[in-house]
């Protein structure tokens, strides 16, 4: 399980397995992602639910199907009024 540090805003990832270049998580979010970064690539496909993410201080709203793609040490969270689902 990943886990974000509350002062710096690092998200800590587990190593990944041996010879194995990605991790693909589904998620069942919350209302609200508290502001974070993390040094990977994050792609993030909306299988239920939207979101407005804030990547870098601009707002990208997303829905069923959408995929955002987040760099390497952006910041970003998002907001949702409902419960999202989706595949990191």
């Amino acid at each position: 399980m990943s886990k974000v540090n509350v002062l710096s805003g690092y998200e800590t990832i587990p190593p990944l397995a041996h010879d194995y270049p990605l991790k693909i998580r589904k998620y069942r979010g919350s209302e609200k992602l508290v502001p974070h970064w993390h040094e990977h690539l994050e792609l993030i496909y909306i299988i239920d639910g939207s979101c407005s993410f804030i990547i870098s201080g601009k707002q990208y709203d997303a829905t069923v199907g959408d995929i955002v793609m987040v760099n390497g040490s952006e910041v970003h969270s998002y907001t949702s009024e409902s419960t999202p689902e989706y595949y990191c």
